[in-house]
């Protein structure tokens, strides 16, 4: 777990180093290293994964899912949930003879 100061540390960086060049982003990570006592690549992970929280609760970050697209929509998702508790919950071989 990062310490509150590390954490504080994260917070003020962030903005910076969200806005730098590539220049400024290693000037940034030098001296985020040296006051938090730690190596570059674990700099590089924590604000990586400071970006990735911030936007989580803020909202998704990914807009459409990854995968085969659905066959179903929520409509058909309701409409077979709706058959199956009817039936008693029987298994989907004995619901597709029906």
């Amino acid at each position: 777990m990062l310490k509150e100061f590390e954490v504080e540390l994260l917070k003020r960086f962030f903005d910076d180093y969200r806005k730098a060049s590539k220049k400024r982003k290693g000037e940034i990570l030098n001296q985020y290293c040296q006051l938090a006592g730690c190596q570059r690549k674990t700099a590089i992970k924590r604000f990586r994964r400071y970006v990735l929280y911030s936007f989580v609760k803020r909202k998704r970050i990914h807009s459409n899912r990854g995968g085969p697209k659905r066959k179903y929509n929520i409509f058909h998702t309701t409409l077979i949930k709706q058959i199956w508790e009817l039936t008693g919950y029987i298994c989907a071989e004995r619901i597709h003879i029906l």
